[in-house]
């Protein structure tokens, strides 16, 4: 028994390929822990009781067997692969908990359809633009003439988040979705995966998926089940000429079948992933040279950022099951003691969350919609804005107290919603609210987030509930009853998401969200999440028919708005163009103010956000007539770089630029910022 903690890998895949796990190895040493990637079967055997954690990464199955020998073993992790080929029941009488990893289900979608359009268009110089990993499934869709595909019927082999993530992009390209479940069990009907009526996809048998689909995706799982799923029979099923994409490793699709259906034209064109980094033996395998194949390497090698992500990842699942079984020492996380003095403007913190998060995700909180024109917009207009300072004014003590709908602020300071924090750090929007309430704050908690509102109510913070009303009122009125018994002071409805914008840097490097990361207040039927399109001013009367809450709406521009908005007796307006994600040279917040401010009436309160990165444009936020601006983004930045600290850094710096810049201007309280210190 080895002295320092053992991670046995049970993967036969890595004999054969350049999945070589020096990452895992790299990381782990550091920390005192050995990794070995068993040569073979046998040796895998012989060190399955030596391991403190098992890799699963491969296919070979974790059985009943084996587990009964893990004498020493702390639990299992699952690395891009899923978990049905481990024995689930007797990993938990063993006490053993299974950690589950995978390649992101976006990347998958993406590299599927790329292949899909290089098929159709019968792209086969992808092959050598493969093998140099310099493709790109954009350039793909380009070279496309999508109208062709119009009309045409697409059917998709394999139930979960990848076949539904591949149906909405086909969608997109004018096709009919089929999709399946696995096929019947024998002696039993399993029947199909649900429904996504929304989505506009038709869920079929196997059977008549085969008969009407004029393009074939495969991504379904590896397990015993679906092993062999496409075999002769299944080919001649299908219609003459179609096109077979499959993006599954291992033996789903008889190959020998689809040579012979290729020979035949059955298959006109078959785009499959490869299992070996160097291109395969024509002599063993006759379909590496056939003239209507086109070969790729596996996607969890056809991005180098997704596999370097899930090396990491693998390595810090098992070093959490390591530290709670107290085999390795507790390592604090750095940021814990990252000097955040020595920071001092928030336009650092974003350089440092870049350097610590992966540019697909960074892209995601930084990018906008288009060529992000709306994004540079917020910031002109605050930098057209110009100051006037003032003298000989008495400003020893300023006050900054505000209040927002009755609540009493330390700051017109508020926290606007953004999703899914704890990719930027694992305390999310728990340590948001710590340090928000620290601060005297308010928070927006994103509907998209990663923590509950119970949770975060748990902290003791103000907060509003921001909401993407859905067509499923049921689910939303179930939303607004959890955020009334939270304690939310408001609802925040965001009312500027009726299209889904076209986000170049999402595109290139989709967002990668691991299975540990949950959305936790959407629907759990993904079949019934969405935007409601349909969403016009009665929704306000619904929504007050089911809570009391204060309403303000988030995402409001045209003066007309505004003035409806007051009509209807709603009790705040954000306006703002969301941070530049929505529309494309769009307004921003501060370029209609002044008219927003004219319509709005007595009674509804006007907030302003976009582009705030100072306490000075914070003050020119407050002197166009705004009674607080948001800021969304930096606190993103102070989460990733240092956590609750960054975080409170941020409004740190906002704040106390806020007072001295007041000082300057010779105000003494926020209630008497006006426009007379803005040059006309």
């Amino acid at each position: 028994m080895s002295q320092r903690p053992c991670v046995v890998v049970f993967d036969p895949l890595s004999w054969v390929s350049d999945f070589d796990y020096a990452t895992e190895v790299e990381l782990l040493a550091i920390r005192g822990v050995d990794l070995v990637v068993p040569e073979n079967r046998d040796q895998r055997n012989e060190l399955i009781s030596e391991a403190s954690v098992v890799v699963a990464a491969g296919l070979d199955e974790v059985t009943a067997s084996d587990i009964e020998k893990m004498s020493a073993c702390v639990g299992i992790v699952a690395a891009q692969s899923g978990t049905e080929h481990i024995d689930h029941a007797a990993a938990e009488a063993a006490d053993l908990p299974v950690l589950n990893l995978a390649v992101s289900t976006e990347e998958v979608a993406d590299h599927a359809m790329a292949l899909l359009l290089a098929a159709k268009r019968r792209i086969v110089v992808l092959n050598d633009v493969a093998k140099a990993r310099n493709w790109s499934s954009l350039e793909v869709a380009e070279r496309s003439e999508l109208r062709r595909l119009r009309g045409q019927t697409l059917g998709v082999v394999g139930p979960g988040r990848v076949g539904r993530a591949v149906a909405a992009r086909s969608k997109a390209f004018g096709f009919e979705v089929l999709a399946t479940g696995r096929r019947p069990r024998p002696m039993t009907h399993r029947g199909t995966v649900s429904p996504d009526a929304a989505a506009g996809i038709e869920h079929v048998p196997l059977v008549e998926l085969l008969e009407r689909s004029d393009a074939i995706v495969v991504c379904a799982d590896l397990n015993p089940s679906s092993r062999g799923l496409l075999g002769p029979d299944a080919f001649a099923q299908m219609k003459e000429g179609v096109v077979l994409v499959n993006v599954s490793r291992g033996a789903i699709v008889d190959e020998r079948a689809l040579l012979d259906a290729l020979d035949s034209g059955r298959v006109s064109v078959a785009a499959l992933d490869v299992r070996h980094p160097e291109p395969p033996n024509p002599a063993s395998d006759p379909l590496s040279s056939h003239r209507n194949v086109i070969q790729t390497p596996h996607v969890a090698g056809a991005s180098r950022e997704s596999r370097d992500q899930l090396h990491h990842a693998t390595a810090e699942r098992v070093l959490e099951l390591l530290e709670g079984a107290g085999l390795v020492e507790r390592h604090e996380d750095e940021t814990e003691h990252f000097e955040v003095s020595r920071i001092h403007h928030v336009d650092e913190f974003e350089d440092l969350a870049q350097a610590v998060l992966s540019d697909a995700t960074f892209g995601y909180v930084a990018g906008g919609a288009g060529l992000e024109t709306s994004v540079g917009r917020n910031r002109q207009s605050l930098d057209s804005v110009s100051l006037v300072p003032r003298v000989m004014r008495d400003v020893h003590e300023v006050r900054t107290h505000t209040s927002l709908l009755g609540e009493g602020l330390a700051f017109p300071l508020v926290i606007a919603p953004s999703a899914v924090q704890r990719l930027a750090h694992r305390d999310g929007e728990v340590a948001t609210a710590r340090a928000v309430k620290e601060a005297g704050l308010l928070m927006v908690l994103s509907m998209n987030s990663s923590t509950t509102m119970e949770r975060v109510a748990a902290e003791g913070v103000p907060f509003w509930m921001q909401l993407y009303m859905s067509p499923d009122r049921r689910h939303m009125e179930d939303i607004l009853k959890r955020a009334e018994g939270s304690g939310a002071r408001a609802l925040c409805l965001t009312v500027d998401h009726a299209g889904m914008p076209t986000r170049l840097r999402e595109l290139h490097q989709p967002l990668v969200v691991p299975p540990e990361v949950e959305f936790v207040h959407l629907d759990p039927d993904a079949s019934r999440r969405g935007i409601d399109r349909r969403l016009t001013w009665e929704v306000v009367e619904w929504i007050r028919s089911v809570s009391e809450l204060p309403i303000v709406l988030k995402g409001v521009l045209h003066p007309d708005d505004v003035r409806l908005a007051a009509e209807a007796e709603i009790d705040a307006v954000i306006l703002s163009n969301h941070g530049g994600r929505q529309l494309d040279s769009s307004v921003s917040a501060y370029d209609v103010i002044a008219s927003a401010l004219e319509v709005k009436g007595d009674k509804m309160e006007l907030l302003a956000d976009g582009g705030i990165r100072s306490g000075t444009d914070l003050l020119k936020v407050l002197a166009m007539g705004a009674r607080a601006g948001l800021i969304g983004r930096p606190v993103w930045w102070g989460l990733a770089a240092a956590g609750e600290a960054g975080v409170q850094r941020v409004i740190e710096l906002i704040t106390q630029e806020l007072v001295e810049s007041m000082r300057l201007c010779g105000v003494a309280s926020v209630d008497e910022v006006s426009r007379d210190i803005l040059l006309d």
